[in-house]
């Protein structure tokens, strides 16, 4: 019983030793992670607020000709 009872103590005690160690010394079960460098974004260029800023040239529409044709829609080729 007296065995028993000390090696249940042994166990506790290393418990609370080891999240003692958890709790006041986070670095102690943590492997260093290296930062992620901040993803460039380069469709930033494409929202509303930037494409407003653009002046695009002018330039002729061509209609060509029907595609195809159903009842409820007709699809033509155009040029730009």
């Amino acid at each position: 019983m007296k065995k028993t009872l000390l090696v249940f103590c042994a166990i506790l005690l290393a418990a609370v030793i080891t999240e003692s160690l958890y709790i006041f010394n986070k670095g102690f079960f943590t492997t260093s992670v290296k930062k992620e460098l901040p993803q460039p974004k380069p469709l930033l260029a494409y929202t509303f607020e930037n494409l407003k800023k653009i002046k695009f040239p002018d330039s002729n529409i061509t209609v060509g000709p029907v595609i195809s044709e159903n009842t409820d829609s007709v699809s033509r080729m155009f040029y730009f």
